[in-house]
């Protein structure tokens, strides 16, 4: 049964409109049949907001007016509300109605059917609308890729004026925040994050206010400022790190590419199912050998996990790839055609992923993404490199540097696409120093990581234009010798395949 609504509006400085927005917010709620009200907080208004406010609560019961004697912030005028609010969903909404109201009740909805804690509106999400001058737009694109590189959070946007959270969760959060000001939601949902609570995204359609945004330069500055206090806060002084979060088990994905390349490869990675050392395949549907590979998968390793290791190049270079890109269409029809493939072959594929990294423009993995939770795929692979970058030489630390770019910008577009995705990946040589030290280091203690591994056992048959610079061989024996998901079990980790994680 759908919860009434705790509607929290901050506000400061803004009478002229707030009486209009406020009638416009109540007729979407009074529509919707059900119970709410509207807390309106007056942080410390020199313009007649908090009488303009009253006005309106006068003539109606379900809207109540809070206020500070002076300007406190926008996160204190939050928690202003939420320390008020009675009922068991809490939406805040930001008071000049640059995000409609009419986005409000969608969002809750997704919430309560997803059985979520915190929903976020998001300007980035497929389906959003963004009518912002460019300068805004300059800024907001600035503050997202710092903070998904500080913190990694499953979100493209932190900032957009529309949230809702479950009242529980928000009575746990917020009195443990420190910010009071413009990256007070930054920090909710990095505490939310790091307490492993459960998000959804849904589009919004912003256009801008009346007035012109009360953030500013200067507000954008003091946010930066606010941001980098919550990185120390987080990485220096493990503040967010709660008790639960400390006890969480790492997960390991012990994952096998590019079956159906060549025979050695494919007994590279069937011999990896058998003994343990791998839990995943993914089967490059284009390869030489596909057709014999795919039955001996079911006859040998019967019911393994297996995806689809997509094929975007089209016998291009991945340079070529990366300059001309390909049309809509064209990566419609391969993720379509490839997935088909493996069905056909009885074969049900649980996740995707992008031979030679195709689709490390975020552009590309944008499309992807919405292809593979179209095809009804449950799953795609991070791009996101863990651990030291230039641990394994110069080249594949610059390709990491690369995708870890790659990576920030798409951050979050899979799981708002309702896909599962690891935090991040190592290699498999990276795995067996693991195992070799006899622990699991700490950039991945706590997260999903998913260990990529390209075995390959017998005479060499890889193609030229495929061998690239890995050493097949050396994978095999950090594979297998002693068989790698088994010996990462033995340090504690949880050992899943793909259909756990999704």
């Amino acid at each position: 049964m759908s919860g009434g609504l705790s509607v929290i509006v901050p506000a400061f400085n803004e009478a002229g409109h707030l009486a209009q927005n406020l009638d416009r917010l109540i007729a979407v709620l009074h529509a919707s049949g059900r119970a709410f009200e509207i807390l309106v907080v007056d942080d410390g208004s020199t313009d007649g907001t908090g009488a303009e406010a009253r006005a309106v609560a006068d003539r109606d019961p379900r809207v109540r007016v809070l206020a500070h004697e002076r300007n406190e912030g926008k996160g204190r005028a939050l928690e202003t509300g939420v320390a008020a609010a009675r009922e068991s969903v809490l939406v805040l909404l930001d008071a000049d109605l640059e995000i409609p109201p009419e986005d409000v009740l969608p969002l809750v909805d997704q919430l309560e059917r997803d059985n979520a804690d915190v929903a976020v509106g998001s300007k980035y999400h497929p389906q959003a609308t963004l009518r912002w001058p460019l300068y805004r737009r300059a800024l907001s694109r600035a503050y997202h890729f710092v903070t998904a590189l500080l913190f990694r959070l499953p979100l493209r946007d932190t900032q957009t004026g529309l949230k809702a959270i479950r009242r529980d969760v928000a009575d746990d959060l917020i009195p443990q925040l420190r910010s009071r000001r413009f990256a007070w939601d930054l920090e909710l949902l990095l505490l939310a994050h790091r307490a492993g609570r459960r998000f959804v995204t849904g589009p919004v359609h912003v256009r801008p206010a009346a007035r012109a945004s009360s953030v500013g330069w200067g507000g954008a500055l003091q946010a930066g400022f606010d941001t980098l206090r919550i990185f120390w806060r987080d990485r220096a002084l493990a503040r967010y790190r709660t008790r639960a979060a400390r006890r969480r088990r790492t997960r390991v994905v012990v994952s096998g590419d590019d079956l159906g390349l060549s025979a050695s490869v494919d007994e590279g990675l069937l011999q990896g199912l058998e003994q343990r050392g791998l839990t995943s395949v993914s089967v490059l549907a284009t390869g030489a050998t596909r057709d014999q590979s795919l039955p001996a998968l079911q006859q040998r390793a019967g019911g393994a996990d297996a995806g689809v290791h997509l094929d975007l190049l089209d016998g291009r270079s991945l340079v070529r790839f990366a300059l001309r890109g390909a049309p809509a269409e064209s990566l419609a029809d391969r993720v379509h055609g490839q997935v088909t493939a493996l069905r056909e072959a009885g074969i049900e594929p649980t996740h995707l992923d992008a031979h030679r990294h195709a689709y490390f423009m975020p552009w590309v993995r944008r499309r992807v993404c919405a292809l593979t939770a179209r095809a009804g795929v449950p799953a795609v692979r991070s791009l996101r490199p863990l651990g030291p970058v230039f641990g394994a030489g110069l080249a594949e630390g610059l390709k990491r540097l690369v995708l870890l770019g790659a990576a920030t910008l798409s951050a979050g577009v899979g799981r708002a696409r309702g896909l599962a995705v690891p935090d991040g990946f190592v290699s498999a040589a990276e795995a067996a120093r693991w195992v070799e030290a006899g622990r699991i280091p700490a950039y991945a203690r706590g997260r999903t990581v998913e260990v990529i591994a390209h075995p390959a056992v017998g005479a060499p048959d890889v193609p030229a234009h495929e061998a690239g610079t890995l050493d097949r061989d050396a994978e095999a024996r950090h594979v297998l010798e002693p068989p790698l998901a088994t010996a990462l079990a033995g340090l504690g980790a949880e050992v899943i395949d793909f259909r756990q994680l999704a």
